[in-house]
């Protein structure tokens, strides 16, 4: 049985070329082309070989949320168990044998984040027919990345083992952050990156909208956005507004990423 912690997890990732980046997002991409076409009501259940239950999730009485996702493709069966706490997100990927005999444990904190990325990426890809965003970095299609979360200890973790390694290879690059702890005016300065950035990545637990449909209709032009963040029906990262507003479907590329 194999066993990868977080930091081997971590390790594997940032090793990867960027072909390896390529195939991953390709084998995504079939996977759920795959469980699109199956989860059709023509498709009998007996041939069906991708199988995902809705997941499971419940909240402790220490306000911990538990999240549970079965999945099988026949050839391999895993559950996907995911703790949201105050201290973040911990997690752990169990795969079997299709007999059931336990083959792995994986770390699930970075193959999440990691695995939301490329979806993300996979539509924004499409979507502006970019070849990669090296491509896009290395050619200044992007101007300026902008990283914002409402407390200052992840941007820092960030600005350590991450920004200043991206800042080396894209020089041409601006890339800040800025967080809702401790600022003065962090309503006026979300205000000012929403109005310049033609995309917006949200990834957010959030109960409330991070913003609301009036702060892009204050420079209204067609944007891409990207949110991946709400797990529960009760999350909401924007308003009913903005998302009918149609303002994903853009066909420019974008200079300024949030």
């Amino acid at each position: 049985m194999h066993i990868l912690s977080e930091p081997d997890v971590s390790r594997i990732f940032r090793s990867l070329t960027q072909k390896q980046c390529h195939a991953f997002i390709g084998v995504l991409g079939s996977a759920l082309v795959g469980y699109s076409a199956e989860s059709k009501p023509t498709v009998p259940e007996s041939e069906k070989l991708i199988h995902q239950p809705l997941r499971t999730v419940f909240t402790t009485k220490a306000n911990n949320s538990c999240i549970f996702m079965p999945v099988s493709d026949t050839t391999t069966s895993a559950v996907k168990v995911v703790t949201v706490g105050n201290s973040g997100i911990q997690g752990t990927i169990n795969i079997f044998s299709p007999e059931g005999r336990l083959q792995g444990l994986l770390a699930a904190a970075e193959v999440t984040a990691f695995r939301t990325a490329l979806a993300s990426m996979s539509t924004l890809r499409e979507m502006y027919g970019m070849p990669d965003l090296h491509y896009c970095f290395t050619r200044t299609l992007i101007r300026r990345v902008t990283f914002i979360n409402r407390g200052r200890q992840r941007l820092d973790e960030m600005e350590r083992d991450v920004l200043g390694e991206l800042r080396k290879r894209y020089p041409n690059v601006s890339i800040g952050t800025f967080a809702k702890e401790g600022a003065a005016d962090y309503d006026g300065r979300l205000l000012s990156e929403l109005q310049a950035a033609d995309a917006i990545f949200s990834c957010t637990p959030s109960s409330e909208p991070n913003f609301k449909f009036e702060a892009l209709q204050s420079a209204p032009k067609q944007r891409f956005i990207s949110l991946i963040g709400s797990y529960k029906p009760h999350m909401h990262e924007i308003d009913t507004e903005t998302l009918l507003s149609g303002g994903a479907r853009s066909t420019l590329i974008p200079n300024q990423l949030v």
